[in-house]
């Protein structure tokens, strides 16, 4: 090639890197800028919702903003463990959404049972061992081919899970026995009726 057509071909090039360079220079920096506001709107939220938490304990209870701070730090050790204590499932009955059976027939009237989990609006990563375990043994139950084994290996291992949620309760008992402690009679009934003790 001659040197009058290098030059241009070069030129042109160099352009077209500077101009996608550019282009990819803002975008990612679009990105980056709504990946920032993303987290500080989370941030936000998180704030928000930490302010927000024992509100109604707070007012219910009346207390001292000294006592508040003892008070606090019990519900929220209280709260732990009574979260991480809890892989009972209780069976609940709905009615049939479709309507019409797979058989053709109308089902809209026969209800149906479902498990009904306590802790359901919990993202996976939050479920306790036991609960993990009682999602797994309500999968092979509605399951049709399954073999004993399974589901007596997946009820001993629940078992076993529950009788480490049992030692849980006992430190949950513990920790509401150090918050009655902190409380005067009227705040004590006042967590009593909103279930803390």
């Amino acid at each position: 090639m001659t040197r009058r057509r290098i030059v241009p071909i070069t030129f042109l090039f160099c352009l077209i890197t500077l101009i996608a360079t550019h282009a990819l220079s803002q975008t990612s920096a679009s990105r980056s800028g709504l990946d920032r506001e993303q987290r500080l709107k989370e941030f936000h939220e998180r704030v928000a919702k930490t302010k927000r938490e024992f509100l109604r304990e707070k007012y219910a209870l009346q207390a001292t903003e000294e006592q508040w701070k003892l008070i606090k730090a019990k519900l929220e050790k209280v709260r732990q463990l009574r979260d991480r204590s809890r892989s009972t499932v209780g069976m609940g009955l709905t009615s049939s959404s479709s309507g019409i059976s797979s058989n053709g027939s109308d089902s809209r009237s026969i209800p149906r049972w479902q498990w009904d989990k306590s802790w359901k609006d919990k993202k996976p990563s939050e479920l306790t061992k036991a609960q993990k375990i009682a999602v797994e043994l309500i999968k092979l139950m509605e399951k049709n081919n399954i073999t004993p084994e399974q589901l007596i290996q997946t009820m001993d291992a629940l078992r076993n899970a529950r009788k480490e949620e049992d030692q849980i309760r006992r430190k949950l008992s513990e920790a509401q026995k150090e918050l009655r402690e902190l409380l005067t009679a009227r705040q004590e009934a006042a967590l009593v009726l909103m279930n803390w003790l």
